[in-house]
């Protein structure tokens, strides 16, 4: 569909005198099946021509119609209005879908490029909580999309892993931690003797000041202080790595701040030199008063480096490592100030690739209590955190209900080991299309109900779906699909199951270029919808997917086939699996 959109494109643009990138920018979906399969409205095009929209439409359908993939090409109003030839499609498309080759999209959109992609990035010594989903998925997400259209892809997790945390730490657990409670617990008996300082130092301020001087003794080097954050650290990414393997999510790089603790000297003098940076009410500073922004804190009055400064070795230390083309930091939307506080003083100290960074924000994620209705996010600080893991456990024991009652009630016989597959799959899968299905720029509230639904934009939906085909696979195990002929493509719903399928390469490079995954999920449900008119053909009489001419049953198992690659391949980008079974 791409390669007919651009052709369609230079014949419009040719036409009318207009960039060919502008069109591309304007086409759409129309709004009903039977006007075609594309629609490019042409008011944008009017003040520039000095033409009516619907003169404009008509002059470029004239055009459009005489390209040999195009069967019509109308002017409806302002909008030109445009049918595309399935068969010729279809015959490019489905042996693409079915010989199982990994190329779908086109990898040499990537060719020799490097995106490095910094998301999840939780703290060390607390578990995982809820909220840090959202960047968790994201970034999966979007590195599965770059590695698609050909990128190399450094995926980063950057670790909360030094600063006066790490001194409070150690002064909890030097007070009131225990070896054998660390060995058997891990994170949780960090956290909890994390809340208990917390808790404390506001009677007893002094422990602030105690947790101070214990992180002074860790950036000095100190054997105890070193010991014990080493082990802090190591047991958290041991716990991260068992929750990330739970949702597929992996890491090329556990980095993190400690790895440049002892780059604030040549960041300061760097900064200095190049970027203006100076004293300012005992704090060390870049200012940008010019662009009207707060400065960069670079040093506190006490002496104490900051993130900034560690981040802004950070970047430079990631364009040395990977000289990557592309750097995304997928970051809640909070952060946006800050994000163009570090570019700009990158900028200044003279990194020209500043410009190649990206801040990838997010909106708010908070939780609707199924029992109680209460919305929140919960606080790490004061105990009260909702943990990432209670929620993927709770999604598995709900699908697991389900999938053991559905399988009892339609005599599935799946075993022991299938329903633990299948309730990994929907478990996990339900709770990451719930966040993805949303524009990352949206504040979102996760509800149980919604998320687990059959009937509504889930995830358990499309998976259901691509089950759905593979059960009718398995039932025309021996159809020759290769074989399918174009010529009994004659419904509107097998024309539409067609185009949207042919649509799958666009979606992933504008979901690339926009950081949007969402983009993909709202395309699998679209997907998912055209199968669905097919499918009640199947149902209806006359239309059978086993039907005994053989070019019939292979054209349309050739549909079943091709509907099943795009479902199976878009869940992978969106780092969920496809279950054969539901």
């Amino acid at each position: 569909m791409l390669h007919i959109k651009e052709r369609i494109a230079a014949t419009v643009a040719e036409t009318l005198s207009v960039p060919a990138a502008e069109v591309m920018g304007f086409f759409k979906v129309p709004d009903r099946p039977e006007w075609g399969e594309i629609s490019l409205p042409c008011f944008p095009f009017a003040k520039a021509l000095r033409k009516a929209p619907q003169q404009i439409a008509a002059d470029a359908a004239a055009a459009v119609e005489a390209l040999p993939e195009v069967v019509s090409a109308k002017a409806m109003g302002p909008y030109l209005n445009i049918g595309i030839d399935h068969g010729k499609l279809a015959e490019r498309l489905l042996p693409l879908l079915m010989t199982g080759g990994s190329d779908v999209v086109g990898t040499e959109d990537g060719a020799d490029k490097c995106v490095a992609i910094d998301y999840s990035s939780p703290n060390i010594a607390k578990p995982i909580a809820f909220h840090h989903i959202r960047s968790t998925v994201l970034g999966q997400a979007l590195g599965n999309i770059y590695a698609a259209l050909g990128w190399r892809v450094e995926r980063i997790n950057y670790l909360g892993d030094w600063g006066t945390t790490q001194g409070k730490l150690i002064h909890a657990f030097l007070t009131w931690g225990n070896d054998d409670a660390l060995s058997s617990e891990g994170i949780k008996h960090l956290l909890d003797i994390y809340v208990r300082f917390s808790r404390e130092a506001k009677d007893n301020p002094d422990l602030e000041e105690q947790a101070r001087a214990w992180f002074v003794k860790l950036e000095d080097g100190d054997p105890q202080a070193k010991e014990l954050w080493q082990r802090f650290r190591d047991i958290s990414i041991s716990e991260f790595k068992r929750i990330y393997d739970l949702l597929g999510v992996d890491f090329d790089h556990y980095d993190g701040e400690s790895m440049y603790y002892d780059k604030s000297e040549s960041v300061f003098k760097l900064a200095a030199e190049k970027a203006g940076a100076c004293e300012s009410e005992g704090a060390y500073v870049i200012p940008l008063d010019d662009l009207e922004l707060p400065p960069i804190l670079l040093r506190k009055k006490d002496g104490a480096t900051l993130y900034a400064t560690r981040d802004i070795a950070a970047a430079m230390d990631r364009k040395e490592r990977f000289g990557f083309d592309r750097s995304l930091y997928v970051v809640g939307s909070q952060q946006a100030l800050y994000f163009r506080q570090l570019t700009e003083a990158l900028r200044r100290m003279g990194c020209d690739w500043a410009d190649t960074m990206h801040h990838v924000p997010f909106g708010m994620l908070s939780i609707k209590d199924p029992d109680t209705g209460e919305v929140s996010t919960g606080s790490t600080r004061s105990g009260n955190v909702i943990f990432l893991e209670d929620v993927l456990a709770r999604a598995m024991e709900k699908v697991r209900t389900s999938v053991q009652e559905n399988a009892k009630r339609h005599a599935l016989g799946l075993t022991d080991e299938e329903v633990e597959t299948i309730t990994r799959q929907v478990g996990s899968g339900a709770i990451i299309f719930a966040d993805l299905s949303n524009r990352r720029s949206n504040n979102i509230v996760f509800d149980w109900d919604q998320m687990l639904a059959m009937n509504g934009d889930t995830g358990v939906k499309v998976q259901y779906s691509h089950a759905r085909c593979a059960s009718m696979l398995r039932q025309a195990e021996d159809c020759d699909t290769a074989a399918f002929d174009t010529s009994h493509y004659t419904r509107p719903q097998e024309r539409f199951l067609i185009a949207t399928l042919a649509r799958f390469p666009e979606v992933v490079r504008r979901a690339a270029e926009d950081y949007e995954p969402s983009l993909i999920s709202r395309y699998l449900l679209d997907i998912t919808e055209a199968f669905g008119g097919v499918y009640e053909l199947f149902k209806s009489e006359g239309y059978r997917f086993l039907d005994e001419d053989p070019a019939i049953r292979a054209s349309r198992m050739a549909l079943v086939k091709g509907t099943a690659r795009i479902l199976r391949d878009g869940l992978a980008l969106l780092g969920i699996e496809a279950p054969e079974k539901m």
